[in-house]
């Protein structure tokens, strides 16, 4: 009988589940008799050699975990008792970023459905809000206002969370986001797989977020660029953004 490679290595504990399997897999950390294995349906009986290679994905549950760590720890954010909101949360790498860092809650806002990691869905300091718009965000949807969030959102400009995401957090508030300067930039700016052509485009991309941000009351306080690219397989440059929402 045989198998997915990305169902047996859930299935035998060398992944958390199929979604990380997947992340493994394609991020070239799995090998079978010692050739690196690049597709999930690969068939397998499980007689084979199979060895996940050391990498940091175990970490978290999604690679956007180590972005997030990357950056609390270079704007020296201390989350310890927060109780935050996870604007884009996927399957949940900042959420469980937070979480192990001390966050008390952690609100995922989703406006998919069914990618939070089982492990994250079943923890009791993790409330998964699925099928929601953040554009759409009011304090009436949730029993209290936050006191940090955390965004990494696609496809839109973030800026326009800006305005409802203001709405639900408490002043002085922290923001860090993933800016993605690919969904900011105009399509001019990009080539046909979708890379920012021209790096001088990045430092403008920034300046414009910190002009919206400012017309909702954020204020940007600093950016770093991310230790890993984009993870749409495009290898875009992305930036981690500190703001505050100004009292």
């Amino acid at each position: 009988m045989t198998m997915r490679l990305d169902s047996y290595l859930a299935s035998c504990g060398l992944a958390r589940s199929r979604t990380h399997a997947k992340r493994l897999i394609e991020e070239g950390f799995v090998t079978i008799n010692g050739a690196v294995a690049d597709k999930c349906a690969r068939e397998t009986s499980g007689n084979e050699k199979i060895v996940v290679l050391p990498n940091d994905f175990a970490r978290f549950v999604g690679r956007g975990g180590l972005k997030l760590d990357y950056a609390l720890e270079y704007f020296g954010i201390d989350v310890t008792g927060a109780v935050a909101a996870d604007i884009g949360a996927g399957t949940g790498g900042f959420t469980d970023c937070l979480i192990k860092r001390g966050a008390a809650k952690v609100y995922a806002i989703e406006n998919g459905h069914g990618q939070l990691d089982k492990t994250l869905y079943e923890d009791s300091r993790v409330v998964s809000v699925e099928n929601y718009n953040a554009r759409l965000m009011k304090p009436s949807d949730f029993s209290e206002n936050f006191g940090l969030a955390v965004m990494d959102v696609s496809f839109i400009s973030q800026s326009l969370i800006y305005p409802a995401l203001k709405s639900v957090l408490k002043p002085g508030a922290a923001l860090v986001s993933l800016i993605k300067p690919q969904f900011e930039a105009g399509r001019e700016y990009l080539s046909k797989a979708g890379i920012i052509k021209n790096p001088a485009v990045y430092p403008h991309v920034i300046s414009a977020l910190g002009e919206k941000a400012a017309k909702s009351g954020f204020s940007l306080c600093g950016t770093v660029r991310s230790p890993i690219c984009g993870g749409d397989g495009s290898g875009n440059i992305e930036f981690l953004g500190l703001f505050r929402l100004m009292a």
